[in-house]
């Protein structure tokens, strides 16, 4: 059961629903489906915890140099280290697009 699984990783509602959209969304099998820490350690922002997601570490990442040229072009870190990321590329405005909406911009 993934969400059991999850549950272990995080207890942090947003994270725990990014965590489990590849099995509840895409369909991907639990047997399938990586481990999920190395997904919620890809963060460069150190934003997430099993307890918590941190929207101001994110957000102060975002707005750095390094964030602009990493996260806010290419995509967050951690959707991007899924192993189902290569089949469900974001065109780069698409994905610009979303880190506006987050930023609020």
């Amino acid at each position: 059961d993934i969400r059991k699984h999850v549950a272990e990783v995080s207890t942090h509602p947003k994270l725990k629903a990014i965590l489990e959209f590849p099995v509840l969304f895409l369909g991907a099998l639990p047997q399938n489906t990586p481990a999920l820490k190395p997904c919620i350690n890809a963060c460069p922002a150190d934003a997430f915890s099993k307890e918590k997601y941190e929207t101001d570490a994110c957000t102060s990442y975002l707005c750095s140099t390094t964030g602009q040229d990493t996260c806010f072009q290419q995509g967050c870190s951690i959707r991007l280290s899924c192993p189902l990321s290569p089949k469900n590329i974001r065109h780069v405005d698409q994905t610009k697009f979303h880190m506006k909406a987050f930023l609020k911009l």
